[in-house]
């Protein structure tokens, strides 16, 4: 049962309307459940399957049509490869044995031979195939040739599911046992959200759903559920047509030039954002950098936003809501960190100092001997919000807990990883040694197993600290009460 996780995570990536389909899935498991329960192989060391003693052509076609659910064996999604891999199993290295099984039955021989003979293949080459069946098989060198690479690519996939390629010393192995236990939790949380939001319901703020959100959302309502919470969907709806006329507008010549400028840097190592991709995102990019340069002449374009706006096109896959996500972000969840002043960027900064003052007092001693700004270290975890700091799983779990309870989380996130690393942080000598090791606590198996990470208790995230006695301090050390809201919110 470990490949039916794997085997759903396949069909996200490549099945558009995988959302319509996450309520079935339950049923395609329970298949297969029952299956292996039948054939007596359940557990990973049963590795002999339990056939009846009468298993003649008139028995095979009714257990096939009792594991179809429309009474034409192979029909379905579930019961098409069921069949193909029962006939392998009986029929073992006989080719013969494999065509009566899987190809000729009452039901999609067509279909169930196929997927059978692609199996027989992987395990036991052409060696037993009559030579006739592809012997003078038309284009037969092309289809070595395409198969040979399609085995290369599925091999050692270099791109990862949002389009960013893998670093030449990715570590697939690590990355393969991860995510086998991953795909187990997303399974999980798939089917919970998918009776969450069955039906159409809406989107409400409560504890349950609080606690969905920081346990992860699943990718296919990953959009759906950042607009809803952040109040993006509200806004568009109620703003019907705006983006658009924000397009079609007569455009700032400068704001145009310094945006056209940064298209070609963000992101370089992700495929859909290459000129040569079809579509190519950078103009999906232009289009919402633009548009929220004339809705918010406060803030027009700064660095940065390009990233942020990059991910949300990523996830969404629509330039209008990428927009509205946007503007929830940098209008009300981060006032202020884009502005030319940045005054919120720069005071939640100096926060941060002071709940590491508090909290990990020895890294805070340490910075201040060594007479390193917070803003020279932690900087681009803020106004990138761990984009390139952290990985791309990782970031879209706190982005998620980011749309749903604000900004409070990127001091979560900060704090944990400070906190953790604080070993390391204190082996620092020097100045460079300081910002050395806090681009290092970044990195590593820490961080790239985003479900701990963002675990509830235990120190991850989620963990609600004890009470600070202090609120929010300005630059001068007077009392805070704007950008620096979230510091007050963080230990409610």
């Amino acid at each position: 049962m470990k490949a039916v996780p794997k085997a759903e995570e396949y069909c996200r990536k490549t099945i558009r309307h995988m959302a319509e389909y996450q309520e079935k899935w339950f049923y395609f498991e329970a298949k297969w459940q029952f299956y292996l329960e039948e054939r007596g192989i359940k557990e990973e060391n049963q590795d002999k399957p339990q056939f009846a003693d009468r298993y003649d052509p008139e028995e095979t076609d009714k257990v096939y049509k009792r594991w179809s659910s429309e009474g034409r064996a192979g029909h379905r999604g579930h019961d098409a490869p069921m069949i193909a891999y029962d006939a392998l199993l009986a029929s073992g290295s006989d080719w013969t044995e494999l065509c009566r099984r899987a190809m000729f039955h009452g039901g999609e021989g067509g279909a169930t031979g196929s997927i059978a003979g692609c199996l027989y293949g992987l395990l036991y080459g052409l060696n037993q195939v009559p030579v006739g069946l592809h012997q003078n098989l038309e284009k037969r060198e092309q289809l070595e040739e395409l198969g040979e690479k399609l085995y290369k690519a599925a091999a050692a996939e270099k791109v990862d599911p949002y389009g960013f390629e893998r670093s030449v010393d990715f570590d697939y192995d690590s990355y393969e046992e991860l995510m086998s236990e991953y795909l187990v939790v997303l399974t999980r949380r798939s089917i919970k959200w998918s009776k969450l939001l069955q039906r159409g319901n809406k989107l409400q703020k409560n504890v349950k759903v609080k606690r969905y959100v920081r346990k992860g959302i699943p990718n296919e309502y990953r959009a759906l559920t950042w607009m809803a919470a952040s109040g993006a969907q509200e806004k568009l709806e109620r703003n019907p047509g705006y983006y658009h006329a924000l397009l079609t507008g007569e455009h700032d010549a400068r704001l145009v030039e310094v945006i056209r400028t940064d298209l070609h840097r963000t992101f370089p190592d992700n495929v859909q954002f290459r000129k040569t991709s079809n579509p190519c995102l950078q103009k999906t990019l232009f289009n919402v950098l633009l548009a929220y340069g004339h809705h918010d002449k406060a803030v027009g374009y700064c660095q940065g936003m390009n990233f942020i706006a990059g991910y949300l096109i990523i996830i969404t896959k629509d330039e209008e809501k990428s927009f509205w996500l946007l503007d929830a972000l940098l209008g009300r969840i981060l006032p202020d960190y884009y502005t030319p002043a940045m005054l919120g960027l720069k005071t939640d900064q100096e926060v941060l100092g002071e709940l590491v003052r508090v909290k990990v007092p020895a890294v805070w001693q340490a910075m201040t001997e060594h007479n390193v700004m917070w803003t020279l270290v932690v900087s681009r975890w803020f106004i990138c919000l761990f984009i390139d700091v952290l990985p791309v799983e990782t970031v879209l779990r706190i982005w998620d807990s980011l749309f749903y309870e604000g900004s409070k989380i990127i001091f979560r996130v900060a704090l944990t990883l400070i906190k953790h690393n604080e070993a390391l942080i204190l082996q620092a000598r020097s100045f460079p040694d300081i910002c050395d090791h806090f681009k290092q606590i970044t990195k590593g198996a820490f961080v790239e197993d985003c479900h701990g990470f963002m675990q509830v208790g235990g120190g991850g995230v989620a963990h609600k600290p004890h009470p600070h006695p202090h609120p929010g301090v300005c630059l001068d050390g007077s009392l805070y009460t704007g950008a620096a809201q979230p510091f007050l919110e963080y230990f409610e």
